[in-house]
């Protein structure tokens, strides 16, 4: 008889567990019927209708420093009980000692055990890391695991800059409570609409790079909304791609 792993099991039952308690809505990974797709494209929707109502569109892409690997196991423990009311075996399992290796190039290291983070390379790992941030600001959607995106939509710069700060700071406290940390350098802001238009948005003082173009979930953005950029990526992929297969065939 075949018997499944337990992590499998355990992961079936914390799925269970956030979809009887109607899981974050805005958080689009690792559940049945949510996608990289529709967090694209409630993202896409906000910053189209801006662009058809005359109106500009502030969006800031944030990144987390080692995101998967930063997160508090007690703190975890605290949301999945608190937040969840996930309790008995399920709770024992997932507070059970958890071992990590590293593995380079073909050469897999030691056993050791893993005190801080979810292990994004397993089953469970990017489940219990949803369920850990699970609880960010409201003002933060859609989320797609660690992409976080802030939008502001006005007709007017400083109103939009006010806007997207605010979110920013909102992000900032939330993160130190709990223990992660954002990259400011890899943190990314972009106006939709009017791509000559700047905007000052910062990170503990530190200001945030604002780009004409951003890629997102695979998908490259522009000014416009007018996916010129990721055709002409998708073409270049595909080009690589048949050039690869025509060596291989020399």
């Amino acid at each position: 008889m075949w018997i499944l792993p337990s992590e499998y099991i355990t992961s079936r039952r914390l799925i269970a567990a956030l979809e009887d308690s109607s899981f974050d809505p805005v958080q689009f990974a690792y559940l049945q019927n949510r996608s990289t797709t529709q967090a694209l494209l409630v993202l896409v929707e906000k910053i189209n209708r801006a662009i058809i109502e005359g109106k500009q569109a502030g969006v800031v892409f944030f990144d987390f420093a080692d995101a998967f690997g930063s997160v508090d196991r007690k703190l975890l423990l605290l949301k999945l009980g608190k937040d969840f009311g996930i309790s008995g075996k399920l709770f024992l399992h997932i507070l059970s000692d958890r071992f990590a290796r590293m593995k380079v190039n073909g050469l897999v290291g030691d056993w050791i055990q893993s005190f801080l983070g979810t292990s994004a390379g397993t089953i469970l790992g990017p489940l219990l890391f949803i369920s850990f941030m699970h609880d960010a600001p409201a003002c933060i959607l859609p989320k797609f695991a660690d992409d976080f995106v802030a939008v502001s939509i006005d007709s007017d710069l400083k109103t939009m800059s006010t806007n997207l700060q605010q979110s920013v700071d909102q992000l900032v406290v939330w993160s130190q409570e709990w223990g992660m940390a954002l990259n400011d350098s890899k943190t990314k802001v972009m106006v939709f609409g009017d791509s000559t238009d700047s905007i000052d948005i910062s990170i503990n003082g530190n200001a945030v790079e604002q780009v004409d173009t951003q890629k997102y979930l695979g998908v490259m953005l522009d000014p416009q909304l007018n996916f010129s950029l990721q055709a002409d990526f998708a073409v270049s992929k595909v080009k690589r791609a048949a050039a690869k297969v025509s060596v291989s065939l020399i």
